[in-house]
């Protein structure tokens, strides 16, 4: 008879669970910055004057973009610390996971397609998500994970 509550079945559903949620932190981040940059109320070029006048008179845009970009920078930045963690504790054991290795390509992957949709707004994006992503690394857990 087959317990589901077994320990290899609970294993292998926590596995699934875990990379369903990186897929839908993936999704919501690729979303979040779709929706910065066709909600940011900034075109090129423009004056600064142009600029700070267009977000005192039209300010819900300009606050549902930055709220979008805080949110997607936030998701796509965990999703590269986790990533670049797993790479490198799986490089430093000797089996690297495939499936780490694709979801950050798809991180990355999703931020060419915004760049296609706006060059400047997506560097942004993608320069927060980035910096944010390998400060937030720990270290202390590559350290432990070498030895």
């Amino acid at each position: 008879m087959c317990n589901i509550f077994d320990s290899s079945h609970t294993l292998f559903m926590g596995g699934i669970f875990v990379y369903v949620k990186k897929i839908m932190k993936l999704l919501f981040g690729y979303i979040c910055g779709l929706l910065f940059i066709v909600w940011i109320p900034i075109h090129l070029p423009n004056k600064l004057s142009e600029i700070i006048v267009e977000v005192v008179l039209s300010p819900v845009p300009f606050i549902a973009s930055i709220l979008a970009f805080f949110i997607g920078f936030l998701l796509n930045a965990d999703l590269i610390k986790n990533g670049i963690e797993m790479m490198a504790i799986g490089l430093w054991r000797g089996k690297l996971l495939k499936l780490e290795c694709l979801l950050l390509f798809c991180v990355f992957l999703s931020f060419y397609f915004l760049s296609v949709v706006s060059f400047w707004p997506a560097l942004a994006f993608f320069c927060f998500s980035l910096l944010y992503g390998m400060i937030s690394l720990d270290y202390e857990l590559l350290r432990e994970s070498k030895q």
